[in-house]
């Protein structure tokens, strides 16, 4: 994935039947902790991973060796779960607060830094004050979800205050912890390749002008379904089951749902010897593996290989 060895396996001295197709079983064992190292890959790529899958098949009846090869490209757009030009009113459960307190006008996120330990997140939040006087804010704080996992939390300290009539933008800096990300990929696997990722920002408000006390409230919460299709199982383009933009669907390359080798017809077609492709050959290649994640850091992927 994205030129990261994900996992490498085969098995020998197979037979295959005489007559008809064979389906050979191979388990192929991926170690999660191969999964930080291609995440970061799929965000340097602007969340673009080229999938490949290189078989060698070799027979010694026929002194033959066929490798067909299977590419995809596997696309999410989780960053655009930041992006919203939705005016939507901040209120505080507090008798001395005015209400709104804010106007939360629009949020923007872009990825910053990525590094070995962490992923961070740029955002902007444009913060308008309705009221007669200043609106201060200490701090925003965060904290990012995908399926249950907590992926990364924390604050920042920049304070702003907000004139009456004006507008601000707001900046602070997330981060993924990508000692987690094994964990989550985890439970994407269980989840079919499906994760609900929950982003929660929250921001502490001086009310002392309005005879109130510092108060925390939720700044924006951002709910997105990320969904992929690795092993090319499904159609593509289903996008994501909240009605965005399609994302997160493994398109491989012909676009035509089915994965490509390296011959381009969706089917992997070996050789009968003479160094011509021959239709109807009874050792056609159809990898279609299945994941089965465990909770050990260990991915097995069984399935038929030839």
């Amino acid at each position: 994935m994205n030129d990261v060895r994900m996992a490498t396996g085969g098995r020998e001295g197979l037979g295959v039947n005489a007559s008809g197709n064979t389906s050979i079983p191979l388990t192929t064992k991926m170690n999660n902790d191969r999964i930080p190292p291609w995440w970061i890959s799929h965000v340097e790529n602007d969340e673009n991973t080229t999938l490949v899958v290189e078989a060698s098949i070799h027979s010694d009846l026929l002194g033959r060796e066929f490798n067909p090869q299977i590419e995809r490209s596997v696309q999410t757009n989780l960053i655009g779960g930041f992006n919203s030009e939705e005016d939507r009113p901040i209120e505080v459960d507090e008798p001395a607060a005015p209400d709104p307190v804010l106007w939360l006008n629009s949020t923007s996120g872009a990825w910053g830094d990525v590094s070995n330990e962490s992923t961070e997140i740029d955002t902007a939040f444009e913060l308008y004050n309705p009221n007669p006087t200043p609106v201060a804010i200490s701090e925003i704080g965060y904290e990012i979800r995908m399926n249950n996992v907590t992926m990364g939390e924390g604050a920042t300290e920049k304070g702003v205050a907000i004139a009456p009539g004006q507008t601000e933008t707001v900046r602070a800096t997330t981060a993924i912890r990508n000692q987690n990300l094994d964990e989550w990929w985890v439970t994407h696997l269980q989840n079919e390749q499906v994760t609900q990722l929950e982003v929660t920002f929250y921001a502490r408000v001086d009310l002392s002008e309005f005879g109130g006390d510092t108060v925390r409230v939720r700044l924006d919460s951002i709910e997105r379904t990320i969904e992929t299709d690795i092993f090319g199982n499904e159609d593509a383009g289903n996008g994501t089951s909240d009605g965005s933009e399609s994302e997160g669907t493994a398109t491989p390359t012909d676009g035509d749902g089915t994965a490509t080798p390296s011959d381009g017809n969706g089917t992997a077609t070996p050789t009968d010897g003479d160094g011509t492709a021959t239709p109807g050959d009874e050792e056609t290649a159809t990898p279609t593996p299945t994941p089965t994640p465990t909770d050990d850091g260990i991915l097995s992927v069984a399935g038929p290989a030839v």
